[in-house]
């Protein structure tokens, strides 16, 4: 496993429980997380998709809220989540969760605490070694099937653990319905990642790739480009 790539201190906790409790990638995470807290499912407001009560409470077991409007898959990752906010040591309070890093967060420190507890979602899912053995075997995008499938994780989610551990010669690219750039990830400082908000097909760095495979999912497409290692 490459060390360099699980760093974080979250990571590194999430990976503890899962050698811990021998949690294989595709465990019943609202079971695990209900021997750890009171877990309800409730409707949320606000584009809440969850909340984490009494956290790290001396006398009182955490409460944890999970959003019933969200998908099954958007659930598992909203569980995993809260779960990280209760375990990590300096998360405290009551927290409102917005799993979403993208979120306009009003405070910096709690948009810490929620980029903290993404990744330690993703980690515990879709742990990083599994991540890369997979990638060593297959297609990014074959891999992307096949582990989204297996963790029950989003589309969206699957896309930045996968891009995060891929082969330098690729660059994995998110776009829109009408294949406009959202985000892309490279690990490869030499290839000129594509321009957001405009379209893939009429960029450079997509017209010079030496293989493209791309899949529609759900109402995004992912790209994946593939350069010489040279490169």
């Amino acid at each position: 496993m490459n060390t360099e790539l699980v760093s974080s201190p979250v990571e590194k906790l999430a990976n503890l429980i899962i050698k811990r409790h021998s949690l294989k990638p595709g465990f019943n995470i609202e079971k695990y997380l209900a021997t750890q807290a009171d877990l309800m499912f409730k409707q949320i407001p606000n584009g809440v998709d969850g909340i984490s009560i009494n956290l790290k409470s001396k006398d009182k077991r955490p409460i944890v809220i999970i959003s019933s409007n969200l998908s099954q898959a958007r659930q598992r990752f909203t569980m995993a989540h809260e779960l990280g906010h209760i375990v990590i040591p300096w998360h405290i309070g009551t927290i409102f969760s917005h799993t979403d890093e993208n979120h306009a967060f009003a405070n910096h420190l709690y948009q810490n605490c929620e980029v903290e507890a993404n990744k330690f979602a993703a980690e515990l899912l879709m742990p990083s070694q599994w991540v890369e053995l997979m990638l060593n075997n297959k297609h990014p995008a074959d891999a992307f099937e096949a582990i989204r499938k297996i963790a029950g994780t989003s589309y969206i989610a699957t896309f930045y653990k996968i891009g995060s551990k891929i082969s330098t010669e690729y660059i994995g690219v998110l776009t829109d319905s009408q294949e406009i750039v959202i985000s892309s990830i490279c690990n490869n400082p030499g290839l000129r990642k594509p321009e957001s908000n405009k379209l893939i097909k009429e960029q450079a760095i997509f017209k010079n790739a030496s293989h493209i495979r791309s899949s529609k999912c759900g109402k995004n497409y992912i790209f994946w480009l593939k350069y010489s290692k040279d490169v």
